[in-house]
């Protein structure tokens, strides 16, 4: 027997020129069970044990608001005036995106759309996409569906271990003087391998883990205004600690002046909450190799292996945690370093470094040149 859905204190009501349905009790759609929307939803009660499908069918800008934050399985969203959160939504299976924008309140980082765990989405394109933030929660790798009000602007995100949640929106604004968030981000102020900042637009990705980023640039993110070629373009961070931008690395790129898309290097989430394009002062890039060093004394990956160091003994290499304090420094390194800190005495001297991404640099003066990297330690 086919299980309807169960609707408890629920009813219409009008609001100005609105009509609204306003869920007061335990709204639930069973497994193969369906229900549609044709004007706003006031989220009052529960409505996040569902198992069907529901859809917001407007010819009309629609809104979802209440005290409580919906949870949908598969959600079908063809509004051709955009739906609008109040409240943040969750998505556990399937959200399609037939006609239409989700919008979020961009002052308001918390009200999200939400891709649980296993939720894919499908038909995002520059008229349907998710306008403010939306949110990964439990995933090692998202592509987040974010632009403004004209496009689409995907960062995809790839995290070095665990699963998180991580929340991302696209910004086409000046990094200086953003409208909604209270921070500016002054690209005047430059760290080591930096020349110039975009100032046509930002990513906001907000996490605590360490990942790497894929971004795509277009013929409104203007790079000829601050690169004279590609071979100079790279993703740059606003570093919360120190109040600048710093060059994140570039793993790939593809593309030219006008199209193209770059991915970064392994950093702090916490520490470059935002992203943009920038101009390297160096057109060849500083080489970037990455390790992972693990404390269970398993016999792999338990110490920074660096091959360079057999043609050059004559080296040093320091390595810093993610507010640019060094941790560990060793002239004449030998391959040696296991994890432990030999610098902080708060820490004391011998005693594990916590888990989490560091910043190494090494200078192979035998060779006249240096690497540097990322170096994330784990269990």
């Amino acid at each position: 027997m086919k299980k309807l859905p169960i609707v408890l204190a629920l009813f219409s009501q009008v609001i100005g020129a609105q009509e609204s349905l306003h869920n007061l009790g335990n709204l639930k759609i069973h497994e193969n069970g369906a229900i549609g929307f044709h004007s706003n939803l006031i989220n009052n009660g529960s409505f996040d044990e569902n198992l069907g499908l529901a859809g917001f069918f407007n010819g009309t800008s629609t809104s979802i608001s209440g005290a409580f934050r919906p949870v949908f399985n598969d959600l079908e969203v063809m509004v051709r005036q955009d739906l609008f959160l109040e409240v943040g939504i969750g998505i556990e299976r399937h959200l399609n995106f037939i006609d239409g924008t989700i919008t979020t309140p961009r002052a308001i980082p918390d009200v999200t759309t939400d891709f649980l765990e296993e939720a894919i989405y499908s038909g995002q394109r520059d008229a349907a996409k998710v306008d403010g933030y939306a949110a990964m929660v439990e995933k090692q790798q998202f592509l987040f569906p974010v632009g403004d009000t004209e496009r689409l602007r995907p960062l995809q995100l790839e995290l070095a271990n665990d699963s998180i949640t991580a929340t991302c929106a696209y910004f086409f604004e000046n990094p200086n003087t953003p409208k909604i968030l209270i921070d500016n981000f002054d690209t005047q102020i430059l760290g080591d391998n930096v020349q110039a900042v975009s100032t046509a637009e930002f990513w906001h990705l907000k996490g605590i883990s360490s990942g790497k980023v894929e971004i795509q640039w277009d013929d409104r993110s203007t790079i000829g205004n601050f690169v004279d070629r590609i071979e100079q373009l790279t993703i740059v961070g606003w570093h919360v600690g120190k109040k600048e931008w710093h060059d994140l690395g570039i793993a790939a790129q593809n593309g030219d002046m006008a199209f193209g898309r770059m991915v970064s290097d392994y950093f702090d989430l916490a520490v470059y909450p935002i992203l943009t394009f920038g101009r390297n002062t160096n057109p060849m890039k500083p080489l970037r190799d990455n390790y992972l060093i693990t404390l269970n004394n398993d016999g792999i990956n338990d110490y920074l292996v660096i091959p360079a160091v057999e043609q050059s003994p004559n080296n040093l290499l320091k390595i810093f945690n993610r507010w640019g304090r060094a941790v560990y420094i060793d002239e004449n390194y030998r391959n040696d370093f296991n994890g432990k800190n030999n610098t902080d005495v708060a820490l004391r001297k011998s005693k594990n470094l916590p888990i989490g991404l560091y910043f190494y640099v090494i200078e192979l003066k035998d060779l006249d040149t240096s690497h540097q990297g990322y170096l994330y330690i784990n269990e």
